[in-house]
């Protein structure tokens, strides 16, 4: 063979061999540009759904934010009106006539259970808690012995000491306690589920 032959003939299983190589590199290439293809689209769909969770999470999050400053501003209404309401109502108690709020704070000294003690009075409810406030009681709770002092350390209603038990009836504490009973019910309703 010549060398022109032989020239030839390297050359063309050089040629052979690069179209070779030059498939099986483009079919290499395009596997590759097809997985990543595939694995951009899924890195995007990826990034989409994370997106769309996030917006989600930050909507139901502003959601609840709203609900919740709604809640705290219906709180903050109502706890005013009840308190308007409470006060309204004792002043309208303590408004009473005196022969009213001795039958009412009769009653109430019937509801504690209790047949002596001392009773500790308000200072402003002197003209109350005299000998016609005593019969109302000798009549609702038979044998009655109750000592009666007048305090200077509240205004309204009367505080009973029976031995070593005493009950709270000046006028601020159980409309405070209603008050509260009643605000604690309202925030049950509006963040406790309630169904009050």
């Amino acid at each position: 063979m010549s060398i022109e032959g032989i020239l030839n003939k390297i050359q063309a299983e050089t040629d052979e061999k690069i179209a070779e190589i030059k498939a099986e590199t483009d079919s290499e290439i395009q596997t590759i540009e097809a997985e990543l293809k595939n694995f951009e689209k899924a890195v995007l769909a990826k990034s989409e759904e994370k997106a769309e969770i996030e917006a989600k999470r930050a909507y139901e999050q502003a959601i609840s934010r709203a609900e919740t400053k709604f809640r705290m501003e219906t709180l903050a209404v109502k706890q005013e009106l009840v308190q308007k309401a409470f006060k309204n109502g004792f002043e309208a108690i303590l408004n009473l006539p005196p022969e009213k709020l001795r039958e009412r704070y009769a009653t109430m000294l019937e509801s504690f259970g209790e047949k002596e003690g001392e009773i500790l009075y308000g200072k402003e409810d002197s003209a109350v808690f005299n000998g016609e406030f005593d019969s109302i009681v000798q009549k609702k709770i038979n044998g009655a012995k109750f000592a009666k002092t007048k305090s200077d350390n509240f205004d309204h209603g009367f505080m009973l000491i029976a031995g070593r038990i005493q009950f709270d009836a000046r006028a601020e504490s159980v409309f405070s306690q209603i008050a509260d009973d009643f605000t604690d019910d309202v925030s049950l309703m509006l963040f406790g589920g309630g169904d009050k």
